[in-house]
């Protein structure tokens, strides 16, 4: 199961938004799932919203 759009936005903004730091995403398990950056998981999650 995917993480919720509301849910990743509420980590980016509360740990990545205004700041120097990369936040990540990986579903799990994670030895079925790379890792990737967790603004572009909200992109792919409004997108598919639409």
């Amino acid at each position: 199961m995917d993480i919720p759009l509301d849910l990743a936005r509420h980590y980016y903004n509360q740990y990545a938004a205004g700041k120097q730091v990369k936040a990540t995403y990986q579903q799990y398990p994670k030895k079925d799932h790379k890792e990737m950056d967790l603004f572009q998981k909200i992109e792919d999650l409004e997108a598919f919203e639409d």
